[in-house]
């Protein structure tokens, strides 16, 4: 059973398992003096990922220090057609999200995802229940496999049978980077864990990612995203009952940082040489994004209360009501010059002059009033007149999105972040591309998710030299599809 406990910052700084894998460090710094802030959020055999020094004094600069580690650079790729990954090959046997959201970053950067699975066991978000409304559910018509595994192949193989295994590791002997993301020891049992994977091929860059890591007390517990964002400090606790988001951070985040530390070690395989084994603990790349609740308990303060919309310090800093139904905008007046433009753009001017709101100190003190002063003013317009009002005088504000309606966002649509090809099963549907653009380098997602096992030839015959009668024979033999 899948279960956690819900800990505040200082409770998650205490705990063994992240101490023993040097996660959680004692910091000495020349003015704050000993502080206990995590140290990397990833795990590598190479020691080039690491704290080196404390932050710096205000105007402390150490040219020598700034300096002294600098390496030639890697390499400039000439030709504007190609993108920083271009020619990486990666093994991917990732299922669920924070695999997959690590591959989809990598083959967003022009790598080559070669993804195993079958039919015995294809990737379990292929079954998730999000399917077109219209259609019967099928392995090929998950939206959210469909989101996530964008510009990838999908080869069908057998891990399982003596065959499959062969051609799996001559498969890694050609790959840059193999990535997982199974409990601790998964792996090692299917019989390509990091140590055979380094064996046949000492230059692969070899990324695991688990719910705890790889060493530790809890390496052998089972985790998903949704479970590792209480055990990080995250979850609010008013005293009653611990309030959750509505979303398994832990996975996505842990996909990222994933993809970090694969571009990073790739730099210094080309820089030094060699390969690498990358452990990734979603509890700890989760943790390390609650540097606040970590900063305020180190120097001694008692955790945040749980504030909701609001902010420990800021006023005004909430959702308002808007005219409509559940129609809102969310408003952040963060110094002086913000909230006299927030009281113009609300036709206020007795607000900037009212004595309970003279400053942020004063605005904290009569949040309540405060609140139901700007919510009388802004459900008298629409989000859209609001918006444009706010963002007038320079106010931090934005509407309330549902996620149907950002589908919709007509500053995202002038972007291009959505994507909309034509799928073999599925038509055209809109996904999310890439979140973020290059100057120099095409930016555009180019292939749908691939069809279960839609790319087993073309790989084989291209990588293994294996002909089509060859393939043909272990098709029947089920030892691939």
């Amino acid at each position: 059973v899948c279960a956690t406990m819900v800990l505040t910052p200082d409770q998650v700084a205490d705990q063994e398992h992240l101490q023993s894998r040097g996660f959680i460090r004692e910091h000495e710094h020349p003015v704050a003096g000993k502080l206990r802030l995590p140290g990397p959020p990833v795990m590598q055999d190479g020691g080039w990922w690491g704290v080196r020094s404390p932050a710096p004094r205000l105007g402390e600069a150490d040219k020598n220090r700034i300096f002294a580690d600098r390496h030639s650079p890697v390499g400039r790729e000439t030709s504007a057609s190609r993108l920083p990954l271009t020619g990486v090959k990666v093994l991917d046997f990732s299922h669920f999200w924070a695999g997959p959201h690590c591959t989809q970053q990598l083959a967003f950067l022009g790598a080559e995802i070669i993804k195993i699975e079958s039919p015995k066991r294809p990737d379990f978000t292929r079954k998730f229940n999000i399917f077109p409304h219209d259609m019967e559910p099928g392995d090929n018509r998950g939206g959210y496999f469909n989101e996530y595994n964008q510009m990838k192949q999908s080869v069908g193989i057998d891990i399982k049978t003596p065959q499959g295994l062969a051609m799996i590791k001559e498969l890694a002997a050609q790959c840059d980077v193999a990535v997982s993301n199974f409990s601790t020891g998964v792996m090692e049992r299917l019989g390509v864990g990091a140590d055979t994977l380094r064996a046949i091929n000492p230059d692969m860059i070899v990324v695991e990612i688990s719910g705890f890591g790889k060493t530790g007390a809890f390496k052998h517990h089972i985790a998903y995203g949704p479970t590792v964002v209480p055990l990080a400090g995250i979850v609010a606790d008013d005293g009653k009952t611990p309030l959750y988001p509505s979303s398994g951070y832990g996975d996505p985040n842990a996909g990222v940082y994933a993809s970090f530390a694969i571009a990073a070690a790739l730099v210094a395989r080309k820089l030094h040489g060699g390969g690498q084994t990358v452990d990734i603990s979603l509890w700890e790349t989760t943790a390390a994004n609650n540097i606040e609740g970590f900063a305020n308990a180190a120097v001694g303060n008692p955790a945040y209360p749980y504030l909701g919309n609001r902010d420990p310090v800021i006023a005004p800093h909430n959702a308002y009501p808007c005219s409509g139904e559940d129609r809102w905008i969310a408003i952040a007046a963060n110094d002086q010059a913000q909230w006299r433009g927030l009281c113009a753009a609300l036709d206020w001017p007795e607000g900037e002059r009212d004595p309970r709101f003279a400053d942020n100190p004063a605005r904290k003190q009569n949040e309540e009033a405060l609140d139901a002063e700007i919510g009388e003013r802004t459900q008298k317009l629409d989000r859209a007149a609001a918006l444009k009002r706010l963002q007038q005088h320079a106010v931090p504000s934005f509407p309330v999105y549902s996620a149907g309606e950002m589908l919709h966002d007509p500053h995202l649509e002038q972007r291009g972040f959505f994507v909309e090809l034509p799928h073999p099963e599925v038509g055209v549907r809109r996904h999310i591309g890439r979140p973020w653009k290059l100057a120099r380098r095409p930016s555009e997602v180019d292939k749908t998710a691939p069809l279960l096992c839609e790319h087993t030839e073309q790989v084989l015959s291209r990588h293994l030299g294996l002909s089509s009668a060859q393939i043909a024979v272990l098709r029947q033999a089920e030892i691939v599809w």
